[in-house]
């Protein structure tokens, strides 16, 4: 597909993505969580791996790819301790600590990988990074506020939202086309005023299926983390004007993301993929989506490694598009072609 095709396309699924987050905040989210997620997942991952998740050396991708792994048990056995009943407070802890320290240390090791890569480094500074970003990790798991801002929002609102905004604002730098320029401009309006705009009681009337699947997504704790870090209410209710708001800007945010995604046919090469890699992701798609329809919540623990990795292992091109837009303003100026092939 054409860029400029594909460019105003982006306008469409914005528009389109922002009317659907504004009528059906909650029912959105969910469809596009359960439904348009995995799916991402799969693709994502399949396209990291062919450029081998943006990385140099193969120890990185390894120190990613486990990071994510034991995240993933800490994460799971937090969501669970409530059933496991050996589990004492004290290590409880342990988990939940290592989890903040964790999360840090591989947001902070991606970044500085893409900051400052080189083709070619001694194992003396690969070590250097590993032991800056520990100490650097340490630091923000003692400071409660940054603490919840890594292990909350950067997996969730900052991955879907911000980093999405940053690849269009490249998009835009990369081709200096006026569509790309009116998606980028549109994309923050649209959010603004999903925020600005009132809400009608009438359409949020949600249904009690609706809010158990919300429930059990524990996005709520989103919620009551946002409010804590941003607007000082840490109060949730789905009859809240505010809790509907902030849902519009989730909805809107996931929506896109993934529609976003989906609608770059030429970088993720759908035509190009050989018919056993489709059949083996469509496949992997629809068991997914069988495990959510037998159980939400088996559902949702079962895709939970997916959804982490393909953050953890996005961090590397996350870090390398700030440096590209920052190279854009401040030094080199951006290749057209060097990060989205």
């Amino acid at each position: 597909m054409e860029t400029v095709k594909v460019e105003k396309l982006n306008i469409f699924l914005i528009v389109i993505s922002a009317l659907a987050s504004f009528i059906f905040p909650f029912e959105l989210f969910l469809f596009s969580y359960i439904v348009l997620g995995p799916l991402h997942y799969l693709t994502e991952l399949y396209w990291l791996k062919e450029r081998n998740f943006f990385t140099v050396k193969k120890i990185e991708k390894s120190i990613l790819i486990a990071a994510s792994v034991l995240i993933f048990i800490a994460s799971i056995i937090g969501t669970i301790w409530s059933y496991i009943q050996f589990l004492n407070s004290t290590l409880l802890s342990f988990f939940a600590k290592y989890y903040y320290y964790g999360l840090s240390f591989i947001i902070l090791f991606s970044l500085a990988f893409a900051l400052f890569r080189k083709e070619f480094y001694s194992k003396i500074d690969l070590l250097k990074k590993i032991i800056f970003c520990l100490l650097i990790a340490s630091v923000i798991t003692s400071l409660g506020e940054v603490k919840l801002f890594f292990a909350v929002m950067v997996t969730t609102l900052v991955h879907v939202f911000t980093f999405t905004l940053l690849f269009i604002w490249l998009g835009a730098l990369r081709g200096n086309s006026l569509y790309a320029k009116i998606s980028l401009y549109l994309y923050l309006s649209l959010v603004a005023l999903l925020f600005l705009m009132p809400t009608f009681e009438p359409i949020f009337e949600l249904k009690n299926g609706t809010i158990s699947l919300f429930n059990a997504s524990n996005f709520n704790f989103t919620h009551t983390t946002f409010n804590k870090l941003f607007s000082g209410d840490q109060d949730f209710s789905y009859t809240n004007s505010w809790t509907i708001k902030l849902q519009r800007f989730i909805a809107f945010a996931y929506t896109y993301h993934y529609l976003n995604w989906f609608s770059k046919v030429e970088i993720i090469g759908w035509h190009k993929l050989e018919s056993k890699k489709i059949i083996l992701i469509l496949a992997i798609w629809v068991s997914a989506l069988s495990l959510y329809f037998i159980n939400y919540t088996l559902g949702f623990t079962s895709l939970l490694f997916l959804s982490i990795l393909h953050v953890f292992m996005e961090f590397p091109l996350n870090g390398i598009t700030i440096k590209n837009i920052f190279n854009h303003y401040f030094g080199k100026k951006v290749n057209s072609r060097s990060i989205l092939k």
